[in-house]
């Protein structure tokens, strides 16, 4: 598993424009006009303690006072009673960042004294182009799909952004990380910021000049499942790479015997592919950086030992449209024995989104012992991803009675 993804701190420019590419296309442009320039990129996938409740919690599980998380009160309370684990509610008014921040931009530690203005050090822009889903138009659709009561936003306003691609914003600097409700504009961004959303930091240094830190912000993957819409990033970078993957496919496939463009494609594909599924699942989850297999509840630290899960297409690569190849709601993340049982439709989900069996699959014994004896985490199982899994339950159908039929060959399905 590449590094880059998980690290909170990168300073390689390659590494950078890697992680930047399918975030933000005006940075990638910007960097590469301002090649002289050294970058820095913090970032971190905002936690519970990075949120705001905009009504103070008296309690650690008071769920309604959870607005930003990807989960309707009903779904938090069914983990918390399912996982035993509660969901925290926000302790700080702050973003919390690693000293490495500091002390990489020479700024002051704000654990050895009072807080300062962040602006009296670096200059401070929002990239526009991040903020077309972080206004209320979008944070009260999410509320209205979760079904959550959102009075405590009846005050608050949208940030004005300029008409450049660039914004100036004020950012303070407090003893457990950036931001203060006396930053106005930041306060208003802020109440659109949900747990798992991405949060950058990616910070120019010149000579003799102040420097700046740009604030790049995106949606987690949940935000477009939940609401059926396309990450338009997203796809432009998929169009992108398959345009030079094309390319290197008419300049090889003379030279080399056998050149399969579609596994070079998945192959291509397959971490970001993996890391937006694995995004989408830790949003709704307790602790930081889990993941977990909906069908068998395996759970693990995505960080350590993400490679355990695979990142499955419903409908077939094969058989998905271009469209569908790489929208996310064509993938689930599941734990390796469940892929396969998955991708040869031994088991699929019916319409009740409850996970079903081959006849072949008739052992309470074995569905035990791979842990398949219990309810799907249903969450993640969303109306567009539903329309996926339909067609796999219809595949799943025919294919079995092709199997009860005492002249078809088994073997045909033995990986």
């Amino acid at each position: 598993m590449s590094k880059i993804y998980t690290n909170e701190f990168i300073e390689n420019i390659d590494k950078i424009l890697d992680f930047l590419d399918d975030v933000s296309p005006t940075m990638i442009r910007y960097i590469k006009e301002n090649s002289y320039s050294k970058f820095y990129l913090f970032y971190k996938f905002i936690n519970h303690s990075d949120i705001p409740t905009f009504a103070k919690a008296t309690k650690q599980n008071a769920l309604e006072k959870n607005l930003l998380y990807y989960l309707s009160i009903d779904e938090m309370r069914e983990l918390e009673i399912t996982r035993k684990a509660f969901f925290e509610t926000a302790h700080q008014s702050n973003i919390g960042l690693n000293l490495k921040f500091y002390e990489t931009l020479r700024l002051p530690n704000p654990r050895d004294g009072s807080g300062y203005l962040l602006n009296d050090f670096k200059h401070v822009y929002l990239v526009n182009d991040n903020m077309t889903y972080f206004k209320l138009e979008f944070t009260k659709k999410i509320f209205d799909k979760l079904n959550k009561n959102y009075n405590s936003y009846r005050k608050i306003k949208d940030i004005e952004l300029s008409n450049n691609d660039f914004t100036a914003i004020n950012l303070s600097v407090r003893v457990h990380g950036i931001g203060a409700s006396d930053d106005k504009g930041f306060h208003q961004l802020r109440a659109n910021i949900f747990k798992g959303d991405l949060f950058c930091l990616l910070c120019e240094e010149k000579p003799d000049q102040k420097g700046k830190i740009f604030i790049i912000l995106k949606k987690n993957p949940r935000f477009f499942t939940l609401l059926d819409m396309t990450n338009k990033t997203y796809e432009n970078y998929q169009q992108k790479q398959m345009q030079k993957m094309t390319q290197i496919a008419k300049q090889q496939e003379n030279i080399k015997e056998n050149f399969n463009l579609d596994e070079m494609i998945t192959r291509k594909f397959q971490p970001k592919w993996r890391k937006m599924l694995s995004d989408e699942i830790m949003a709704c989850l307790q602790k930081d950086n889990e993941i977990i297999c909906p069908f068998t509840w395996i759970s693990a630290d995505y960080t350590k030992v993400g490679t355990l899960f695979r990142a499955s297409h419903i409908v077939s690569y094969a058989e998905a449209n271009e469209n569908e190849k790489f929208d996310i709601n064509n993938g689930i993340l599941l734990c390796a024995n469940a892929d396969a049982l998955f991708d040869k439709h031994l088991i699929s989900v019916d319409e009740n989104k409850n996970l079903c069996f081959s006849f072949l699959l008739d052992d309470e014994i074995l569905k035990s012992k791979l842990l398949l004896n219990q309810p799907i985490f249903k969450s993640i199982l969303t109306d567009k991803r539903m329309e996926f899994m339909t067609r796999h339950y219809e595949k799943f159908k025919k294919l079995e009675l092709l199997r009860r039929d005492s002249n078809y060959d088994l073997s045909s399905e033995i990986i």
